[in-house]
């Protein structure tokens, strides 16, 4: 057996192990709780930047998402409005029928016939308008040369190398800008 003295020795270096082991631990521990939350901190720091970071981005994306789309209304709305107002171009000419489309035709006729004479005369027109050129030609005493063409209607007048144009869809067509503002003042004005 070991002296009573040995033994408290060794109880008091025991004991003394321990405390330390306690102090140590405590240390180490205290030590990890302040380094977890210094990590804590720059992780909240970094998750806020790298937030703030991304809703900026979905913000910037939103922005750029909304212009597409806005750019994309007004082309489709754009394009809207301009198949109506052809539309109503064609609905303009389909309805010139009957006395009225007739009285026009001679008023084109002769116009024509005024711009260019009344020699060798080729006259452009479409097959339903053949038989008022036959009537305004007997009236008005003028030769003329029929040629059918595809058309809404109107007549050309060639003579030489002179060409009178009063066929509707090249009246149309030369108009057509100021008869597309006209129609969009009158039918889309905001």
């Amino acid at each position: 057996m070991l002296p009573a003295e040995v033994l408290r020795i060794i109880e008091f270096i025991e004991n003394d192990s321990r405390k330390k082991a306690g102090e140590i631990i405590k240390k180490a521990k205290d030590e990890s709780k302040k380094i977890r939350g210094n990590f804590e901190k720059i992780g909240n720091k970094e998750r806020e930047g790298i937030r703030r970071e991304y809703e900026k981005k979905a913000e910037q994306l939103k922005s750029r998402v909304l212009s597409e789309i806005e750019i994309k209304n007004k082309s489709t709305v754009k394009g809207l409005k301009s198949s109506i107002v052809d539309e109503i171009k064609k609905g303009a000419v389909a309805n010139l029928t009957g006395k009225e489309y007739e009285k026009l035709f001679f008023s084109l006729m002769d116009k024509s016939v005024r711009e260019i004479g009344r020699k060798n005369l080729e006259v452009s027109l479409r097959k339903e308008d053949v038989n008022l050129a036959k009537r305004f030609s007997e009236t008005n005493k003028i030769k003329i040369d029929i040629r059918v063409v595809k058309t809404s209607g109107g007549v050309m007048v060639k003579s030489g190398k002179t060409i009178s144009n009063h066929l509707i869809d090249s009246i149309m067509e030369r108009g057509s800008d100021r008869i597309d503002s006209e129609l969009n003042r009158i039918f889309f004005s905001e």
